[in-house]
């Protein structure tokens, strides 16, 4: 090789270290070959035959060594790349979950008239799910009940935008149906993958009567005299995001003192037990009828703790959204009191509004689709 390779690196390198006698012991494995190992003398005649079984020896085991380095290093870089974009969707999923809570109505909500309860929980650490309640003038309310397909960020993130546009409409025109119609038009603008279906229902605590209109939502429950029934139409229309020329159509309810409506979302009556058996509405009823006499807070509390015994230790799949609007009997009625804002209120409100100002640049300036 000297001979024939006078200026090679290798030769140069030999030469410059002054060795004078060397082995060489080839690395494989699996009839792979992984490399070599040189041993290396100043000496002349250094190494003989005698040598080599104990330098073959030391090159099976760094054979060893060298496999599994290899086989190592991607599996270590494979686990950090994971670990890495793990830490970087717990930092996403906080940071929406941190928005998405200040969405979430604040504290106790008290409006002239009505007596008004909630649960809000998401099956992760971001949902779906939506759920707001806005005071209009002359005593009315507009309750918003809202479920995106799926959950997580995605769905969370669509759910923003309908808040949004439930927000803008409501400025305009509160009735039921034109804020359905004006957030369907917004989402197809935006070319939603996500199926949103929601019910959307405003109370006149005054005049005791509601309007509802749903967007291929369950109906809501009515509580009136020990007695239970599923308001709205059979077929709900379709769900927000599907079809741009969509028409909501309204359903009138007279209200009495103790009637008692509960809007909920499928993540209640479609939950599963251990024993792959559903919640279902019947049962959701049967607990009404027992409890709807109760105040608003109660009658959430009830609902809860069967659903929790129904579940037991099943992991849910999806969001809960329950949500309880009462009408006082008589003697309970409240005076005329309007909503308190708490300071963490305020701030929750200023949270919503500066998001809602974030999405509607979004909207405005032609944002991804979602």
């Amino acid at each position: 090789y000297f001979i024939e390779h006078p200026d090679s690196k290798a030769t140069q390198l030999i030469l410059r270290e002054g060795m004078r006698s060397s082995l060489t012991c080839p690395l494989a494995s699996k009839g792979k070959p992984l490399g070599f190992v040189i041993f290396s003398s100043v000496e002349k005649d250094t190494y003989s035959f005698q040598h080599l079984g104990f330098f073959e020896q030391i090159a099976a085991q760094l054979t060893v060594s060298v496999e599994r380095g290899r086989l190592y290093s991607p599996r270590t870089a494979h686990k950090e790349a994971v670990e890495k974009q793990n830490a970087a969707m717990t930092r996403d999923l906080e940071m929406a979950r941190s928005v998405q809570q200040a969405l979430i109505p604040q504290g106790v909500i008290e409006v002239s008239g009505l007596d008004i309860a909630f649960r809000y929980e998401p099956a992760i650490q971001v949902g779906g799910d939506m759920l707001d309640i806005l005071p209009l003038n002359n005593q009315k309310v507009l309750f918003f009940v809202g479920d995106a397909t799926g959950h997580g960020v995605q769905a969370a993130l669509v759910m923003c935008a309908v808040r949004m546009a439930v927000h803008t409409a409501v400025k305009s025109d509160p009735r039921p149906e034109v804020v359905l119609t004006r957030v369907n038009e917004v989402l197809v603008q935006l070319r939603v993958r996500s199926l949103v279906t929601a019910a959307c229902c405003v109370v006149d605590s005054t005049g005791l009567h509601a309007e509802l209109s749903l967007a291929g939502h369950s109906g809501p429950l009515w509580f009136r005299a020990e007695t239970v029934q599923t308001v709205g139409h059979e077929d709900a229309d379709l769900p927000l995001g599907v079809e741009e020329d969509t028409k909501y159509a309204t359903t009138k309810i007279d209200l009495q003192q103790g009637d008692a409506l509960v809007l909920f979302t499928d993540g209640i009556v479609e939950a599963f037990n251990d024993e792959g058996r559903q919640y279902r509405v019947a049962r959701l009823k049967d607990q009404l009828i027992g409890c709807g006499r109760s105040s608003a807070e109660e009658i959430c509390a009830t609902i809860r703790r069967d659903f929790d015994a129904h579940c037991r230790s099943t992991t849910r799949a999806d969001d809960v959204t329950l949500l309880i609007v009462k009408v006082p009997e008589s003697e309970s009625r409240a005076p005329g009191s309007s909503s308190r804002a708490t300071q963490q209120d305020q701030d929750a409100e200023d949270a919503r509004t500066d998001l809602d100002e974030a999405i509607e640049r979004m909207v405005s300036e032609g944002g991804p689709a979602y």
